[in-house]
């Protein structure tokens, strides 16, 4: 199940930019069969030919927090927020899990509260207020 909702946001996410390559695609390919470290190379190569798309900062964010590689993943994340405020909802949320995972369960708190007043009752919001109740 949890799979098939990584498929989905991010195949949602693809189709609201239409942003496409074929690096781009291989590591949305990689990402979905659970290789994140070939997937991470392919959205590395992405960034480096399309600095400016969103998509790829948090794709590679997503392959970086799927890898454990907080750090990175937190900075993929924060770049997608710069470049485009509609990943701000998802990329906060997925900053503040990585202020979790690095034990800044402050800076997590701060993250996750914001996402659960902006999206209240959805799903996105209840996620964050549970990984606040659970801190």
């Amino acid at each position: 199940m949890k799979k098939q909702l990584w498929l989905l946001v991010i195949i949602s996410l693809l189709c609201a930019t239409g942003f496409t390559s074929k690096l781009f695609s291989a590591g949305v390919r990689e990402f979905n069969d659970g290789n994140y470290k070939k997937a991470i190379i392919n959205f590395q190569n992405v960034v480096k030919n399309y600095p400016t798309e969103a998509i790829v900062h948090y794709n590679l964010g997503m392959a970086y927090f799927k890898a454990e590689r907080y750090p990175e993943s937190q900075s993929s994340f924060e770049a997608a927020l710069q470049l485009e405020g509609k990943f701000e909802p998802l990329a906060r949320f997925y900053i503040g899990l990585c202020y979790y995972q690095k034990g800044d369960n402050d800076r997590a708190k701060q993250e996750l509260q914001w996402v659960s007043q902006i999206c209240d009752n959805t799903n996105l919001g209840d996620a964050a207020k549970e990984m606040i109740k659970s801190m």
